[in-house]
């Protein structure tokens, strides 16, 4: 509550109360003498150096300096004020001028962006992973997503249980089978014959058909001729190997027999 002034000239007048001054500071008249009570340097009482602008010193012994930095005119929306009161300032930054902004052939489909006041909606589709060809990356930083179509000329028929290869290359074969293979089974194509193993998810196309597939990366390390099976695993967790045969690895598709056929391209 505050004081009331004693002097008749002044009366109805009053005081700050003692907590509302700074301690130390004394004040009052004749009759009522006051010394203020209020810690400038409490946190209840000092506002915090991220809320006082940046370079200004405050506190008893200016002990305190703000950090607060405001952004240029030039970096705020134009016509929006800012600042000291909500008014000290106005932006001058103009969507039209001062930034670029990707056409919406450059922004994925569906994304919002741009000026509030008139919203832009990117228009680009990327496709879906099953129709990229498999191993290519695309996408954001060009390694978002990685395509997983191969392509029918691309798929070789395994006959007589052979496989044969060129070292370095990709490689993708298909089995063809008596129609038995679980579509809620699982598949692995291992080679033998090597220091360790080397075993690949294989992929069970439908009912009669299975398909394996070994990087270039992978057939780099293989030379000469190696045993291979296929490990399914049904959905009763038995284990199985229907499956089994030669897999020869040439450096050069010259290097291949002339008596030993290349796979044949996937039947249609």
């Amino acid at each position: 509550m505050a004081q009331v002034n004693s002097f008749a000239e002044f009366a109805g007048a009053s005081y700050p109360i003692q907590s509302q001054v700074t301690s130390g500071v004394s004040y009052g008249d004749t009759l009522n003498n006051y010394v203020g009570t209020l810690n400038v340097d409490t946190a209840a009482n000092a506002p915090g150096i991220g809320d006082v602008r940046l370079g200004v010193s405050y506190g008893s012994t200016s002990q305190f300096v703000g950090t607060l930095e405001l952004p240029v005119v030039a970096d705020v929306r134009s016509g929006v004020t800012y600042g000291a009161g909500g008014v000290e300032y106005t932006g001058t930054l103009s969507t039209g001028s001062n930034v670029t902004i990707p056409a919406i052939t450059d922004v994925l489909n569906g994304v919002v962006y741009g000026d509030n006041a008139s919203p832009i909606t990117g228009n680009v589709v990327l496709p879906a992973v099953d129709t990229v060809e498999q191993g290519v990356q695309y996408g954001a930083a060009g390694t978002q997503l990685t395509g997983t179509y191969i392509a029918a000329s691309s798929v070789y028929q395994v006959q007589n249980q052979l496989i044969q290869l060129t070292r370095g290359d990709d490689a993708t074969f298909e089995w063809s089978t008596d129609g038995s293979w679980s579509a809620s089974g699982s598949v692995l194509f291992g080679i033998t014959g090597l220091t360790g193993s080397l075993q690949v998810a294989a992929t069970i196309v439908d009912a009669s058909t299975i398909r394996a597939s070994l990087t270039k990366t992978q057939t780099d390390a293989l030379r000469g001729t190696y045993e291979y099976d296929v490990q399914m695993t049904d959905s009763s967790g038995n284990v199985s190997h229907p499956v089994t045969g030669q897999l020869v690895v040439a450096e050069t598709e010259t290097d291949i027999p002339s008596n030993t056929p290349l796979p044949a391209g996937r039947a249609t």
